[in-house]
């Protein structure tokens, strides 16, 4: 199989966030341990690039949540170990969308091709794969996935992307062609979400009871990814192991062994980083990075993720009906100064969904200013003035006077919402931070039971921008602030309409104007995120789709034969 191309766009990646001796109990590195014969070429680089195995140590905050990704709660270790380590899809989407829409490696699939009409799409499968039992991984996996990702039993999270998918016909053991009801650009993307599972292992218990048995999954796993489970202590550690019936560049994962520590403690994790009883944390709190970026033991990975941090408006709410009054808020609040007291920096103000990164990013766009002053004319012009002296605003007897909410788990955003509060007040408006556990906010954000809430969302390497902004979201995806604008809409239309997503570029930047003018949100930052290695850690590459997504390529060198290149400031990533 081809190798995943991963693209390192700065330091040591492009997204979502690098003398190794391990201690009793774990194995133990030797690379570069004996002399080289002068008369020997190959160079030191070279020798240590030749070195293979050991065991790599990672503290990760949660534990994973299933094997099954159709019935597991979805999170970033659960899907990159179900995708990168355990499963293989049909394809793999890539990280170049910096000069045009994501392209699709093979995976199971050696080739595609649509028909005329572009109805049918047919997957020839490689032939020689197989699952860790030694039986044939063939069509009869992929239309068995395909009927189990679709099931209503399952009720997979992520079945909507096979909505228009009527069937999946097998041809042949190794040819098969999905039946498409209408022609739309995401085709290809939405026929290779999700991984290929075992059929004739798991087809044996009936779809009805997969969600109640989770574990009937660990007992019964087959894999045909890199890796194998060794072993799950939930809660504890998982435990991956080369899986050696696997066909793939390089042909078996680097490392012998990758084990997760469950850790859900942040500091007890860098202190494993700092001991060497770890050698990677996926998430660092940007107020230690600096002494990692300075220490020779240790390297910090930054890269901006497909985050997007904002406040919401609930456009139901009299307050907010007014795109000169939402822009009034949005310069109302520093974020700049957000960004420098609780990222320590490590972040920008933004004006769009999209990452710079992005091949359709508005550039030529500017993040609406830090203004006061401005927000207090903008407000007065629209009525709203001191009549009491209370130093709140109102109109016809009603004062300026909000809730905003935050998830009550996240103690950074309470933070937040807490300056915004200040700010908000120094141009008479009184913002109330209030708190909720985020499951139990969903259903008043969707309800559009808020006032305002801050937030944070992602957004798909499609750029699919109707989740938050189209009339049709509102109280169904994530357009919680009931925005409904009839020229946002007809654009967004059209973008869906058109079958070559490269031809949209005039509209994705119109659309971002559009969005900078209604402000049905104020888009606050985008932040970085901050992992950290080992210096005897390389070719760690976590990037947009995943952390883990090139796992089975990380190795580990000695730091003394091997040197670490020159690491450049961490936040390169922002300039």
């Amino acid at each position: 199989m081809p190798v995943t191309k991963l693209v390192a766009r700065r330091s040591t990646l492009p997204f979502f966030l690098a003398g190794f001796c391990l201690l009793a109990g774990y194995l133990v590195l030797t690379v570069g341990c004996g002399r080289t014969d002068p008369s020997d070429q190959t160079t030191a680089t070279e020798v240590a690039r030749s070195q293979v195995g050991g065991t790599i140590t990672v503290p990760y905050i949660a534990d994973i949540t299933g094997v099954n990704e159709l019935t597991a709660r979805s999170s970033t270790l659960s899907n990159g170990l179900q995708y990168y380590a355990l499963f293989l899809p049909l394809a793999t989407e890539q990280t170049d969308f910096q000069s045009g829409p994501p392209t699709f490696e093979p995976g199971i699939a050696a080739s595609w091709d649509f028909s005329e009409d572009r109805k049918k799409l047919t997957f020839n499968l490689r032939d020689d794969l197989v699952w860790s039992d030694g039986e044939s991984l063939d069509a009869e996996d992929v239309r068995f996935s395909w009927v189990a990702q679709t099931h209503p039993d399952i009720a997979w999270s992520w079945a909507d992307y096979k909505r228009h998918i009527s069937d999946v016909e097998i041809i042949d053991s190794h040819t098969v062609t999905f039946h498409f009801t209408q022609v739309y650009a995401g085709q290809l993307h939405d026929a290779v979400q999700g991984v290929i599972l075992p059929q004739h292992e798991w087809s044996q218990l009936p779809f009805e009871d997969w969600r109640d048995n989770g574990q009937w999954f660990v007992d019964h796993l087959v894999v045909s990814g890199p890796y194998k489970l060794e072993s799950w202590e939930p809660g504890q550690r998982i435990v991956l192991v080369q899986n050696d019936r696997f066909h793939g560049a390089p042909a078996v994962p680097v490392t012998d062994r990758v084990i997760f520590e469950i850790i859900p403690d942040r500091q007890a994790q860098l202190s494993m980083l700092r001991s060497n009883t770890g050698q990677f944390v996926e998430l660092v709190p940007p107020e230690d990075v600096p002494k990692l970026h300075e220490a020779p033991e240790t390297y910090v990975i930054t890269y901006i993720p497909r985050y997007f941090s904002f406040i919401v408006w609930n456009t139901k709410n009299p307050l907010f009906e007014s795109p000169e009054i939402r822009r009034a808020l949005t310069l109302a609040i520093d974020r700049q100064t957000i960004i420098d007291t609780l990222y320590y920096g490590f972040g920008r103000v933004t004006h769009t969904p999209l990452t710079p990164d992005v091949w359709a990013y508005n550039g030529d766009l500017e993040p609406l200013p830090y203004d006061p002053d401005a927000a207090r004319a903008a407000l007065a012009d629209a009525g709203w003035s001191d009549s009491d002296g209370d130093g709140v605003l109102d109109k016809d007897g009603k004062p300026f006077r909000f809730d905003l909410l935050t998830n009550s788990e996240d103690p950074l955003r309470r933070n937040i919402i807490v300056m915004m509060q200040e700010q908000l007040k120094r141009v008479g408006v009184e913002a109330t931070p209030t708190t909720m556990e985020f499951n139990a906010m969903r259903g008043p954000l969707s309800r559009q039971e808020f006032d305002a809430a801050m937030s944070v969302l992602s957004l798909g390497t499609d750029l699919d921008l109707s989740y938050y902004f189209h009339t049709r979201s509102i109280g169904s995806s994530f357009n919680w602030g009931a925005f409904s604008d009839p020229e946002v809409d007809a654009l967004i239309d059209e973008i869906a309409a058109e079958l070559e997503p490269a031809n949209n570029l005039q509209r994705l930047l119109g659309l971002q104007e559009l969005i900078q003018q209604k402000q049905p949100m104020t888009l606050l930052y985008q932040a970085l995120r901050l992992s950290a290695a080992r210096s005897s850690l390389r070719d760690v590459n976590p990037n947009v789709i995943n952390p883990f997504a090139n796992l089975r390529h990380w190795r580990l060198v000695d730091p003394a034969v091997e040197p670490l290149p020159e690491q450049p400031d961490p936040k390169a990533e922002l300039y």
